[in-house]
């Protein structure tokens, strides 16, 4: 309704998920590391979304790298 021109496209579909998942990692790093209970909650996101293992990854260690400075 905000949008009323965009259309949901495949890549844009991806883009979501993977917009989603890294907004996950960063709230899960706030602490400095993540838990047992949240690297849980990460695995089934990816598995559920379909993202790229290592994609993920890539993401996890940017976050990280961002949180370091």
């Amino acid at each position: 309704a905000a949008m009323p021109n965009t259309h949901d496209t495949p890549e844009y579909e991806t883009f979501r998920k993977l917009q989603v998942y890294e907004s996950a990692v960063r709230a899960a790093l706030e602490d400095g590391h993540i838990s047992e209970r949240q690297r849980r909650v990460l695995t089934s996101m990816i598995e559920s979304m379909g993202i790229d293992a290592k994609v993920a990854e890539a993401l996890e260690n940017d976050a990280r790298a961002a949180l370091a400075g």
